[in-house]
């Protein structure tokens, strides 16, 4: 199975990929740069998301496409089908995760 994780700079993606390495799930990263001047997503991105959002993660498997990370912290990992990453709002979760790395 493949896991793309389509991370847009100045996002909330770094959020997935942190907890994509803490799961120890093998992924592999599309970039896309915000607009200098703009800010906003490029064209590219909307692609994937007609709203040009990030995170988005993909998996070629089955071809599922899920956005925001909220939604994506509560999808299962591979490794743990039946488990949701997490049960809980995704800043508590966040905040519990740091907390536990020695960040406060």
């Amino acid at each position: 199975m493949t896991i793309i994780v389509h991370h847009l700079n100045q996002s909330r993606s770094h959020r997935i990929l942190w907890l994509l390495e803490e799961l120890e799930v093998a992924y592999e990263i599309k970039e896309y740069k915000r607009n200098g001047e703009t800010m906003m997503a490029p064209p590219e991105l909307k692609m994937v998301h007609p709203l040009g959002k990030s995170p988005v993660l993909e998996n070629t498997e089955t071809n599922e496409i899920i956005a925001e990370s909220g939604a994506i912290v509560e999808v299962p990992p591979p490794h743990q089908p039946t488990t949701p990453i997490a049960q809980c709002d995704i800043h508590t979760c966040l905040l519990s995760l740091l907390r536990k790395r020695g960040f406060s």
